[in-house]
């Protein structure tokens, strides 16, 4: 431990998904930030020694670096790491660019080197990406200079973003779903990660995956979350102030000002699709399903803002499997700041 600094033990658990970063790591960041607000100075040290081969997500694992990335920003420093020597995991975390992207930004302090790992067994396009800001961003009422900074945000990032998104889908794939699906997926990924840069003022962590049941691609920020996001804009701040305010702003965004939020589209798209897609800002989270998509959109479209959020089922704070089944409503306990987006697409046994 280093001179002054106190440390927080916090076990992520086995990473298998969003939900179970947030149950095994909100209390330990919340106990951070109020050390933090104290002005007390403390370390985290992350327990990873539950990880097991074939049970992780990437989605998890790039939602748990991005959370990496921001206590390193606060810290100043690189966070000590309780880690097994565990050959497949440490295989599996290698071959998706996990320790890449770690050390890129200084983010651990491990107990022992790291390398010498016996890659290529998982699916290549199976991978976590990251962006950083390549400027600061300007001010937001400076429309110039804003659009000369997504320009080049755009110009350097895009492509890449779209190239390993589309890598996921194959031509059989293109008969099934139609030839533009990889490419309306990808560009919106494109997008929501530039605008992480922008309104979430924060590093972008993407986590693509092809199984042979689904195809995931996700993406995590801990920037300044949707409810700030929508602020910034001046956009329905007069319903925002509540106890829901996270939850009404992942809704109010889903479906309003596309060109800017870029998710109405693709969840329509989805949704179409079989699959679903899980937003989560701070204590919020909805899981879009078909049925309460269509509900909420029609409202929304019909009605307005007000009465379509007033149809919103209450929030829960387990999911069981029904409630997956259908879409949800989930408030946490303790709150993660910043912003989750994963889409996840059904495909057949045979990768179609």
């Amino acid at each position: 431990m280093l001179s002054g600094k106190q440390e927080i033990y916090i076990n992520i658990g086995g990473l298998e998904g969003i939900a179970s970063v947030y149950k095994n790591s909100s209390k330990g960041l919340h106990e951070f930030n109020v050390r933090w607000k104290r002005g007390e100075q403390s370390l985290i040290c992350w327990d990873i020694r539950s990880l097991r081969n074939k049970e992780m997500s990437v989605s998890a694992i790039s939602f748990f670096l991005a959370i990496a990335h921001r206590v390193r920003q606060f810290t100043g420093c690189p966070q000590p790491v309780l880690i097994d020597w565990n050959p497949n995991v440490l295989d599996f975390l290698a071959d998706v660019g996990f320790f890449k992207i770690a050390n890129s930004y200084d983010l651990f302090e491990w107990p022992y080197e790291i390398g010498g790992h016996d890659i290529g067994k998982t699916n290549p396009n199976t991978k976590l990406l990251s962006y950083n800001q390549l400027s600061q961003a300007p001010e937001i009422s400076d429309a110039h200079q804003l659009s000369e900074w997504k320009r080049i945000h755009r110009e350097n990032y895009r492509e890449d973003i779209i190239h390993k998104c589309e890598s996921l889908f194959t031509q059989k794939d293109q008969k099934i779903f139609g030839v533009n699906l990889a490419l309306a997926m990808s560009r919106t990924c494109a997008e929501i990660a530039i605008n992480s840069l922008l309104w979430g003022q924060s590093a972008a962590f993407l986590g693509i995956q092809r199984s042979g049941k689904r195809i995931t691609i996700s993406i995590s920020d801990i920037g300044i979350g949707l409810e700030s996001s929508l602020v910034s804009k001046g956009a329905y701040i007069n319903l925002l102030d509540n106890d829901n305010s996270d939850i009404t702003s992942i809704a109010l965004c889903s479906v309003i000002n596309e060109n800017s939020f870029g998710l109405k589209r693709a969840v329509s798209t989805v949704i179409h699709l079989g699959g679903s897609i899980s937003i989560a800002s701070n204590s919020g989270e909805i899981l879009w399903r078909e049925s309460l998509w269509k509900e909420f959109v029609e409202c929304f479209d019909a009605k307005g803002a007000k009465n379509a959020l007033l149809i919103l089922p209450k929030p829960i704070h387990k999911a069981e499997y029904s409630d997956k089944e259908k879409g949800y409503i989930r408030k946490w306990n303790n709150s993660i700041r910043g912003t989750r987006v994963s889409f996840s697409i059904p495909i057949n046994q045979d990768g179609v």
